[in-house]
Formats: structure tokens, C-alpha cells, sequence
């Protein structure tokens, strides 16, 4: 090559190249950076948990498309024709794989708002109830009570109502008990108040009551109403101690919890 060519081609290309390599470094520079940022936010905030590497991806190569078009405009490239073909191909592949990028976005809207954390005891829509193993990708990892496997895609969750039941520390129960017509409500009332200030679990300052619900068939029913610190116990084991108290105090009280019964009147057809 001739000098005097490659003086013209160095007066063409050559700021142009310089240009370009400047860009690249500036855009390694942030793409380093933003990934840095990414994993501090992940792990200082316990978000993005199972889908740090998917996110840093597609940040990643968000940031580089973006400095390709930058460089190929600095050698007059026109780009518009290019993102204009990419965005009806995008359109095509996007109706595709709809149902995947809106549970990759679900994804991340569930981990940056994160109405749920692993081990929390979580109902969705009314229909999906058990514990939380991790959001995924695609889908976050469940299992029921009785230790099924749940694999919920995200969009599902993120569209519908959830209920966290581990949000809270302290949760309010109700129980209904039914005691003989015939028993001395006051003495009913004074043996259940006692029940519930000795059944350990339940929390004193929170304001349990008592409260008359109704005339059965059989007996005559309340509803005990009291609040359990489920961050120490667990709701099953104070039920179940509640109701053995009440079992064993009623006996002691000589009250009865009556079976169910009926009573039958009958007519007599035979002449006066």
C-alpha cells in the first residue's frame, strides 16, 4: 500500500477506529461495573436469588447491543433498517415465547418486590397453598404440607391473590366450643378465660375473647378467640394443647360438651 493511500485511509478510518476502541473499553468498563452492582444489590438484599446469572446475562448483552449500534453509526452504518428488521423479527419470536419472557418478568418482579421469602407458607389464588423452596427463572419451587412437590410458573403467581401466612409473627385463631344446656355459663366462661391465660403459646397482651355464637342443636356455643406468636410455636401443638386443657378442665368442672341429639315427639292416633 502506498503511502499517500494509506494516509487517506488512516484519515478515513483511523479516528473512526480509535473512536470504536474507546467505546468498547468505556462499555467493558461498565458492563464490569453494572455486574459488580448486581451482585452487591443480590446479595445485600437477598433479592435476585436464583436468577443472579440470568439477569446479569441479559443486562450484559443489553448494554452491548447498545454500544454496537453506537459503533457501527461511527462508520455510518445506518442502524434504523437493522433494529426496524430486528423489531418485526422480535415481534414474531416474541408471540412465540410469550409465556416465557412474561414469566422471566414475573420472575423479577417477584424478586425485587418479594411479597414472599423461602420457608414462608403461602396461598395462591385460593388454590395453591404450602411452603416456599425458591424463585427460579421460569416458575417458583413450592411444596405442600403433606411434602409434594410444587413447580408454580411466575406469571401465575404474580397475577394472582397471595396470601402470606408467615408475614406475621403473630396470627389471631378461632375456635368454637359447645357446652350442655344444662351448665352454668358463667362457670363456662371463668373455665375457658383460665384455659387460655395457662395454655402456653398464646399471646396475653394481644387480647384474646370469648364470645357467645349462637344456640345449637345440642348445646350452647362460643367462640374462642386468641392470638399464637407462630415466629416461636407452632399453631398445631397450642391447638392441640388448648383443646386438651379445656378437655381436662371441663371434667374437672363437671361440664359437659354434649353429643349431638334429637328429640322425637310422637302422637297419639287411639280414640278419646
Amino acid at each position: 500500500m502506498k503511502t499517500v493511500d494509506l494516509v487517506s485511509w488512516f484519515s478515513q478510518y483511523g479516528i473512526k477506529i480509535i473512536l470504536s476502541v474507546i467505546i468498547v473499553a468505556i462499555t467493558w468498563l461498565i458492563v464490569r461495573l453494572t455486574m459488580r452492582a448486581i451482585e452487591r444489590f443480590g446479595k445485600k438484599t437477598g433479592k435476585l436469588k436464583g436468577m443472579l446469572t440470568t439477569t446479569k446475562m441479559l443486562v450484559s448483552t443489553f448494554i452491548y447491543l447498545i454500544a454496537l449500534a453506537v459503533v457501527l453509526s461511527v462508520f455510518g452504518v445506518n442502524v434504523l433498517p437493522l433494529v426496524t428488521g430486528l423489531g418485526a423479527g422480535g415481534i414474531i419470536v416474541g408471540i412465540a415465547i410469550q409465556d416465557v419472557i412474561a414469566n422471566f418478568g414475573a420472575g423479577i418482579m417477584l424478586a425485587f418486590i418479594r411479597p414472599f421469602n423461602e420457608g414462608d407458607a403461602i396461598e395462591i389464588g385460593g388454590s395453591i397453598t404450602g411452603v416456599v423452596d425458591g424463585i427460579s427463572v421460569m416458575s417458583t419451587l413450592m411444596h405442600t404440607f403433606d411434602n409434594k412437590r410444587l413447580i408454580v410458573p411466575n406469571r401465575q403467581v404474580w397475577n394472582k391473590v397471595i396470601v402470606n401466612y408467615s408475614h406475621f409473627k403473630e396470627r389471631r385463631f378461632d375456635i368454637s366450643v359447645g357446652v350442655d344446656y344444662s351448665a352454668d355459663l358463667n362457670a363456662v366462661l371463668r373455665t375457658l378465660n383460665d384455659v387460655i391465660k395457662k395454655t402456653e403459646g398464646i399471646i396475653q397482651e394481644r387480647g384474646n375473647s370469648i364470645i357467645f355464637d349462637g344456640f345449637g342443636d345440642s348445646s350452647v356455643n362460643f367462640l374462642l378467640r386468641f392470638w399464637v406468636d407462630v415466629g416461636k410455636y407452632s399453631f398445631l401443638d397450642v391447638k392441640t394443647n388448648l383443646a386438651l386443657n379445656i378437655k381436662k378442665q371441663f371434667d374437672e368442672n363437671d361440664i359437659n360438651i354434649p353429643f349431638p341429639q334429637m328429640d322425637v315427639h310422637m302422637k297419639s292416633n287411639t280414640p278419646a
